[in-house]
């Protein structure tokens, strides 16, 4: 196998170089050049995928590196795939892991509220640790000093100033780095100190929706000034059409997934938001300032003008005019409006590749061959395919392809089982092209359209498709040494292709198992393995894949590690998109539990709108009541009625007494069904229920409420 000249150019290095987009890259410039006084905008980019926005960040994020001084830059990718799934699930998070970036490019800055009131939320849901601020400096010490102050104002402490005095307990180094800490130094003073004791006063719950107005007011506060520059940072937004993954309807989406950016936009003024994403965003339809540009700015991201595809392919050092037309013709934008087409840099990228394939083997590639209709990434990555001239090259990608991410070991593995020159060349080979794709610590990936183009193509071989997974399960099996770790989910992802009810009856044993046994770690470990198959943003699902689903979320919601939040957010996204198969019409019985279990998580969310999240709760509960009935599902009626009875007692909003006499209303009912006799532990449960209920009751006789709550 030859490999590639010295000192030729690679498409992929040079897709990542790529410095054009002149227009995009002006506009973001104008923003960063902007002088005090003007009001920063969401800066937006949108296209189809594969048209290059990730390198266009990418780009605009080394411009920032270039200014004098150094912009602070954060980057949130929310590709599943890439880890950011739990951003879109838990915006907490999503601040917290802007704070560190900010925090780490701006070392000088402190975020005293923000830390205060995230460790105070965290510590009020029961974490024990938290990964965001483990070896995390001042945030660490914030973690550490919560956690002290806490339980000295529970457990009293001699007296004197709190902050020091838990600062002092903990001793040491870190205690010595508590009383220098940003966080300590404003506790002491006078608004520290009363937002501390309001902090504890309040619930987790009433914490959260806290979070991205005090990280603002902190970065305020705190950012470098620039000087007479009205941006002083930068948050980067990537894949932001994840966020809208598993949730139904546009109102839902905005609500749940996007409006905290919305707001923690309207409270900062000189950090600069950039967004790219396959769609447009469609605010102004909830609030008609969003149509305002001054507020949010929109840019269409086509292919690369003619110019830039041309002056791509001759660095690439493809410059035959004909040759270059056919690969131009390949990838054009098919969904370009106007008279000038544009240019997708993944396909170009991969046109290149192509053309190198034939030069390694020192063929002239004939341009004539390169006449592919435009957009169709199945022909482009079937002809990539066959440029290798080398079936065990072609074997192997598709390889690589068919497992969700691999590292150097895995990739060498899945080429030979012996190690040589020939192995070191294709891993050497396989960097090189430009739809490979770094991603953390030793990992990679290729291209999702690539991925999908390959798997494709691989549908009309079953047994192929079969032979190349359990080839994987075996790989990572054996890594594992079955333990419950990322080797062993990625081998129970390959079996799951193969046998998704077997795996998904294996991955329930063994969640249910780790759980009654207390094994929590490992139990929350197992709730990652399902993240690959992304079931919930799946289109079209099996009733097999919805059964699976409905497993997840019932395990994600006896979850006791990982954030309690974040955890009912993802069991939600797995009840409703289980809830696209199970339809009324078509299975009722599994409808109604779906929908009995949806209105449970919801009802237990600790974060949010409280009583948004219990009117959907209610409706939940008063859906699945249209097929529990109590003649034909009498302990499913009585246990929803009961479910209802709670979610109406704790509602807060409207009529207290009218909302405490529908819970009593429902209590009674339950109790029909469970009786003493037949479900003890039941009966007692709604009995304490009633008896709350009755105590809490505004209306009527005090004494005669209070009697029925005694008895």
């Amino acid at each position: 196998m030859n490999k590639r000249t010295a000192g030729s150019p690679s498409p992929g290095q040079e897709l990542r170089n790529f410095t054009d987009r002149e227009d995009q890259t002006e506009a973001f410039l104008k923003h960063v050049r902007a002088r005090n006084g003007a009001t920063l905008p969401i800066l937006t980019f949108y296209g189809v995928g594969g048209v290059g926005k990730t390198w266009l960040l990418r780009r605009l994020r080394a411009l920032c590196a270039d200014t004098n001084p150094p912009l602070p830059v954060a980057v949130l990718d929310f590709d599943q795939t890439q880890g950011g799934g739990t951003y879109a699930l838990d915006f907490a998070l999503a601040l917290a892991e802007i704070r560190r970036q900010l925090g780490a490019t701006a070392s000088d800055m402190g975020f005293p509220r923000f830390d205060l009131a995230y460790a105070m939320m965290r510590h009020k849901q029961g974490a024990g640790d938290e990964p965001v601020f483990r070896g995390q400096g001042a945030m660490a010490t914030v973690w550490e000093l919560v956690g002290e102050m806490g339980n000295a104002a529970a457990n009293g402490f001699p007296g004197g100033n709190l902050v020091v005095w838990a600062a002092r307990k903990v001793g040491g180094r870190l205690g010595r780095e508590m009383e220098k800490s940003p966080a300590v130094v404003w506790l002491q003073k006078k608004a520290g100190n009363e937002e501390y004791h309001a902090l504890r006063l309040l619930t987790a719950q009433e914490i959260y929706p806290l979070l991205a107005e005090w990280l603002a007011v902190d970065l305020e506060e705190g950012l470098p000034t620039r000087d007479d520059s009205a941006c002083r940072a930068v948050v980067f937004m990537d894949t932001f059409e994840a966020l809208q993954s598993g949730a139904h309807g546009r109102a839902q989406r905005f609500r749940e997934r996007e409006e905290w950016i919305g707001r923690w936009y309207e409270r900062m003024e000189h950090v600069l938001l950039v967004i790219a994403g396959q769609q447009i965003l469609t605010w102004r339809e909830w609030d008609r300032d969003w149509a305002n540009p001054a507020y949010l700015e929109q840019h269409l991201i086509g292919g690369l003008s003619e110019a830039d595809a041309r002056g791509f392919l001759t660095k690439c050092a493809v410059d035959a005019p004909a040759l270059q037309d056919a690969l131009l013709l390949g990838s054009v934008d098919s969904d370009a409006a106007g008279a000038a087409p544009g240019y997708h840099p993944f396909t170009l990228g991969l046109c290149v590749d192509t053309v190198y394939n034939f030069k390694t083997r020192n063929e002239e590639p004939d341009s004539a061959a390169f006449a592919l209709s435009s957009g169709n990434v199945n022909a482009l990555a079937l002809r990539f395919m066959k440029s290798l001239g080398d079936p065990v090259l072609e074997e192997w990608i598709r390889r690589l392809a068919h497992t969700p991410r691999f590292d150097e070991d895995a990739a060498r593995a899945a080429f030979s089982s012996a190690p040589g020159a020939t192995g070191d060349a294709a891993w050497l080979r396989l960097l090189d092209f430009s739809f490979v794709t770094p991603g953390e610590g030793e990992w990679y990936s290729l291209h999702a359209r690539m991925r999908e183009a390959l798997c494709r193509q691989r549908e009309t071989d079953p047994e192929g498709v079969s032979g190349v997974h359990r080839f994987w399960f075996d790989y990572w099996t054996l890594r594992s040494e079955r333990e419950m770790n990322e080797y062993r989910g990625l081998a129970w992802y390959h079996q799951y292709q193969t046998d998704p009810e077997e795996a998904g009856q294996e991955w329930e044993v063994l969640a249910q198992a780790a759980r009654r046994s207390l094994r929590m770690g490992e139990h929350y470990r197992l709730l990652q393995w399902p993240d690959a198959l992304n079931l919930a943003a799946k289109g079209e699902l099996a009733p097999t894949e919805a059964s699976f689903l409905t497993r997840i979320a019932n395990e994600l919601g006896d979850a006791t590690l990982g954030n309690r939040s974040r955890n009912l957010r993802k069991a939600i996204a797995c009840y409703e998109a289980a809830l696209r198969v199970y339809t009324e019409a078509d299975f009722p019985a599994n409808w109604a539990m779906t929908q009995n279990n949806l209105a449970f998580a919801y009802s237990n969310l600790p974060t949010g709108d409280r009583g948004e999240n219990l009117r959907k709760a209610i409706a939940g509960y008063e859906a699945a009541l249209r097929v529990y009935t109590e003649a034909d599902f009498p302990a499913n009626w009585a246990m929803t009625q009961n479910n209802l009875a709670v979610a109406d007692s704790d509602l807060p909003t409207g009529d207290r007494g009218e909302n405490l006499r529908k819970a009593i209303t429902g209590y009674e009912a339950a109790l029909n069904v469970l009786t003493e006799a037949d479900y003890p532990s039941y009966w007692a449960m709604t009995q304490n229920n009633l008896a709350v209920a009755y105590s809490q009751l505004p209306t009527g006789d005090r004494g005669e409420n209070l009697r029925k709550a005694i008895a």
